[in-house]
């Protein structure tokens, strides 16, 4: 019952601190490091709890199971083994015989991937283009209006280090 406990007080805690931090501008009360290292670290906490209450739960659901449904040897075995296993979930025996179970092992399998990427990683958002720096920073953008002015620009910066390359070729060429 703790360890529900803690997992929902973990998830809360999450959701609080990407409140608190929404609609700020960068580094203004945490630079981005250590918002990435609390993010990462209330992923782990929740994982394990989480796991932790899978675990139990599965545990409890299987000895139930044990108890009411004859099952060869193979097939314990295999559900024992369900949760530290992905592979256990592509015999098709343990979803005939043990349903309940083998999505309990679906979650375990997927959970550790959903814990990978914390919110921030996978929520965006559009948002208006703005040169304010203090949201920004110094981020450097592509302006679409300007590609071919870009493009003149850059073969003729191309030119240029073309023929200063060719100068120096043929000084040194000269010189030898």
């Amino acid at each position: 019952m703790y360890v529900v406990l803690t997992a929902l007080a973990i998830s809360a805690l999450h959701v609080g601190f990407y409140y608190w931090l929404n609609d700020k501008a960068v580094d203004e009360f945490l630079p981005q490091e250590p918002q990435t290292f609390v993010s990462n670290m209330f992923s782990i906490a929740f994982e394990l709890s989480s796991l932790g209450c899978i675990g139990v739960a599965y545990n409890q659901r299987l000895w139930q199971l044990f108890r009411q449904v004859p099952l060869n040897a193979l097939t314990i075995d295999r559900l024992l083994a369900l949760p530290r296993n992905p592979m256990s979930l592509f015999h098709g025996r343990i979803l005939r015989k043990a349903p309940v179970e083998y999505l309990v092992g679906i979650v375990c399998a997927l959970l550790p991937v959903a814990i990978t990427f914390p919110p921030s990683a996978v929520n965006i958002a559009p948002m208006e283009y703005t040169q304010d720096p203090r949201i920004f920073g110094n981020v450097s953008s592509f302006k679409i209006l300007d590609y071919d002015q870009s493009v003149k620009d850059i073969r003729e910066i191309g030119e240029n280090v073309r023929e200063t390359a060719l100068m120096h070729l043929d000084s040194d060429f000269m010189t030898s």
